[in-house]
């Protein structure tokens, strides 16, 4: 159980990360940052 926990925790935080990378990448396409 606590594995399959973890392995969720790290799926959740993957996305978060791709999220953040792809809001990053469409704020420089538009120029602001």
């Amino acid at each position: 159980l606590e594995e399959l926990l973890q392995e969720q925790k790290r799926r959740v935080e993957e996305e978060d990360t791709k999220a953040t990378e792809r809001i990053m990448t469409s704020i420089q396409s538009k120029g602001i940052g």
